[in-house]
């Protein structure tokens, strides 16, 4: 679940007002500038999760290996 505040919620679209988002994370905590930045991050870290990080219970593989493996 992601909590942050973006400033300027009273402006027209969230995109018109220059917004800062703090993400907490157990590891770091980033600050967007713009909801912008903040969405490319989600993906990015959606499609780590789905495709690039090693899970030891798939034996090693990233999701994406396993599944190609299996469905192989």
């Amino acid at each position: 679940m992601i909590f942050g505040k973006i400033a300027g919620q009273n402006a027209a679209h969230p995109k018109d007002d220059i917004a800062e988002v703090n993400v907490p994370s157990p590891k770091h905590e980033k600050q967007f500038k713009n909801l912008t930045e903040l969405e490319d991050a989600i993906r990015d870290y959606i499609e780590y999760y789905n495709q690039k990080r090693i899970k030891i219970k798939l034996k090693g593989l990233t999701p994406l290996e396993y599944r190609q493996l299996v469905l192989s």
